[in-house]
């Protein structure tokens, strides 16, 4: 295991050289639901809880933090933040991390960890996919109504195979990585009928060979966010 310490002054000071809210409010919620609203000039994240707030503010998914109290995991909290500026998308989410630190205490640090995972491997006899004619990337699994639900539309477009691994990644919520060796940008659209009822992700296991492609069980080095401390905010 490889630890990577990151100090929690070097972490604050690197965040608050970035543009700052003007106003935050966190809150205990009491929403039924989740909302989540990013404009330049605010951000408005409802009834999440500090695990969902960190894979937010810091671009991640939920294989990729460990650690922490059990409340970062069953506590929601409202945050309301504006600033006077136009800022992007990555912007607002960089000065969220300097709420986290600032209302949450949150301290965190980096370590790369082999985690149970797939790699995405291609067929020795080829693939299906072929070389891409299309301007715009598009990565998608749509279910069709019939056949009780079993029928699916495999969609590549301007497809790699990293963007594959990507995608298969977030929806199977585990590290996969393109082991392919193929190069370059593919295309691939089919309508197939799976053995059982749409279901993530053993949809991936049977859709995957009808592209030439198979996931093989892997540990994947992972780098993770490791939650060193965190208290319940006091207020505003």
């Amino acid at each position: 295991m490889i630890r990577i310490a990151v100090a929690a002054i070097f972490a604050v000071s690197s965040v608050a050289a970035q543009p700052a809210f003007e106003a935050v409010s966190v809150r205990p919620s009491v929403s039924p639901g989740t909302r989540e609203q990013i404009d330049p000039g605010r951000l408005v994240m409802t009834g999440l809880t500090l695990r969902a707030l960190i894979l937010e503010a810091y671009g991640v998914q939920g294989f990729q933090t460990a650690g922490g109290p059990g409340w970062v995991d069953s506590d929601r909290f409202d945050v309301q933040a504006v600033t006077a500026g136009s800022n992007s998308r990555e912007q607002l989410l960089e000065m969220l991390q300097a709420v986290l630190a600032d209302r949450f205490g949150l301290v965190l640090h980096r370590e790369t960890r082999a985690l149970s995972g797939y790699s995405l491997t291609a067929d020795k006899g080829g693939t299906k996919l072929q070389a891409s004619k299309e301007a715009e990337t598009q990565i998608g699994l749509r279910p069709l109504v019939k056949d009780e639900g079993r029928s699916i539309r495999v969609i590549l477009k301007k497809a790699s195979m990293a963007s594959l691994a990507r995608y298969i990644s977030q929806r199977m919520d585990c590290p996969v990585v393109d082991g392919t060796g193929l190069a370059g940008f593919f295309d691939f659209q089919q309508d197939l009928t799976l053995d059982t009822v749409f279901d993530l992700p053993t949809v991936f296991v049977e859709i995957l060979p009808s592209l030439g492609l198979k996931l093989q069980p892997a540990k994947v080095p992972t780098e993770i966010l490791v939650i060193d401390h965190a208290a319940k905010p006091s207020g505003n």
